[in-house]
């Protein structure tokens, strides 16, 4: 299977044709095969810089974090019950608007 990748000008320059080119070049040179074909393997290796590495940590850790605030959402839901729980129009609606902007970008 070949995975193409657009070019310059819009055209499609098929995946597999870049690592042919390589393999080309190695075998035309000395007439050697190239790693890539069969001869002697390599192991690939993967390092992070130590930015990526705090943040896949900080990712980690978040994932032990709530999304959702149970004390709050306990505490809003009795207030509800008890008739405590007001809600400002104007708040509300400067609220809708606020994110509506964000949402589309103005």
């Amino acid at each position: 299977m070949s995975n193409g990748i657009k070019g310059i000008g819009g055209r499609r320059i098929p995946a597999s044709s870049t690592r042919g080119a390589a393999v080309s070049a190695g075998n035309s040179a000395g007439g050697s095969k190239s790693t890539a074909t069969g001869g002697a393997t390599s192991a690939d290796t993967l390092s992070l810089t130590s930015t990526a590495a705090k943040l896949q940590q900080l990712e980690e850790s978040l994932r032990s974090v709530p999304i959702v605030n149970a004390a709050h959402v306990a505490e809003t839901r009795q207030a509800i019950v008890e008739g405590r729980y007001e809600v400002d129009p104007q708040q509300l609606a400067d609220h809708l608007i606020q994110f509506e902007s964000r949402l589309h970008g103005a």
